[in-house]
């Protein structure tokens, strides 16, 4: 590998940190499933998500505009599909009632963990321009193949090193809490999921 694609590298690696950093619906999730279920499940979360972000960059470095034309047509279903599951979520969250923090649960239930923070991730078309935008500030052009893998490939890994500090900061914060403001701090990020969703849905009729 040439020093210009570990430049490459970098600037995936930075630009995936970019693109995982705002705390959105995804971010809620992992927070939340950390608290929940353990450190791990949080990660496995963060794991789906950044597999959505391998994917949209991966559209964006080669330059398929064939897929990336579709998913910018077809964004308003993308949007509808995605608020309704982030408000199933939600609600789903908020509903739990026997909820304690994480060092009484086993962790379980990574697949679906991983899938459905993928589902969240990944019918949010938004994150195509986003990679454009944040490509072009990096100053990333004239990829070769070998450089877009490269590209790609930081992209993934920058977005898992931060979920990776973001669930280790929810552990260690989690611990400190006793089961009753525990059970609030889950039923609040079940809100606030929901709130995303609906928001998404709203945002359709502008």
């Amino acid at each position: 590998m040439e020093f210009a694609d570990l430049i490459f590298f970098f600037k995936g690696f930075v630009a995936g940190v970019m693109i995982a950093t705002p705390v959105g619906p995804v971010g809620m999730l992992c927070i939340e499933r950390t608290l929940v279920k353990g450190s791990l499940n949080g990660f496995v979360s963060g794991l789906g998500a950044a597999t959505a972000d391998l994917i949209y960059s991966s559209i964006v470095a080669f330059g398929l505009t064939v897929i990336s034309d579709f998913l910018v047509s077809q964004q308003m279903w993308f949007r509808f599909f995605g608020g309704v599951f982030l408000v199933f979520l939600g609600l789903q969250i908020y509903r739990q009632q026997k909820r304690q923090p994480a060092k009484v649960h086993k962790g379980r239930g990574y697949l679906s963990d991983y899938c459905s923070a993928f589902v969240v991730t990944f019918f949010n078309p938004v994150l195509a321009f986003a990679f454009v935008a944040i490509f072009a500030g990096l100053g990333i052009t004239g990829a070769t193949k070998v450089s877009a893998l490269t590209l790609v490939a930081g992209v993934f890994v920058g977005s898992s090193a931060w979920w990776v500090g973001l669930c280790g900061f929810a552990a260690i914060f989690g611990n400190k809490f006793k089961s009753a403001p525990f059970l609030w701090l889950v039923k609040a990020s079940g809100v606030v999921i929901t709130i995303f969703g609906i928001a998404i849905l709203l945002s359709l009729y502008r």
